[in-house]
């Protein structure tokens, strides 16, 4: 498993309830963002599903992304508390940004 950020910020209101999180991949290293202004419940099973993208290897995959993505969910939904925090490991910084993007998505911090 590869060391990752953590980050949780607000996304913007166009896209709430649509997407929940994102997984970035820069070079060696990733940050998962996940949207704060969603419960405990669906910011836990999207960081299970932001994980899974990066334990089952998708960055480097040439798999559809209907394919990626309905193997991301299965996985999550199968992921135990125990794996969860053993993946929890390897996250370098963990982030709690105050603001929100705007309508152009640019980031306004609060």
């Amino acid at each position: 498993m590869t060391h990752f950020d953590l980050i949780f910020l607000q996304f913007p209101e166009e896209i709430q309830g649509e997407v929940f999180g994102a997984t970035q991949y820069k070079g060696d290293h990733y940050t998962v963002t996940i949207d704060s202004s969603q419960s405990e419940e669906i910011q836990r099973q999207t960081l299970k599903h932001e994980l899974s993208h990066i334990k089952l290897g998708h960055f480097e995959s040439d798999l559809d992304i209907r394919a990626v993505e309905a193997e991301a969910d299965l996985y999550a939904d199968q992921m135990s508390e125990e794996e969860l925090s053993y993946l929890m490991t390897f996250c370098d910084r963990r982030k709690e940004l105050s603001g929100h993007y705007d309508s152009e998505l640019r980031f306004i911090p609060a």
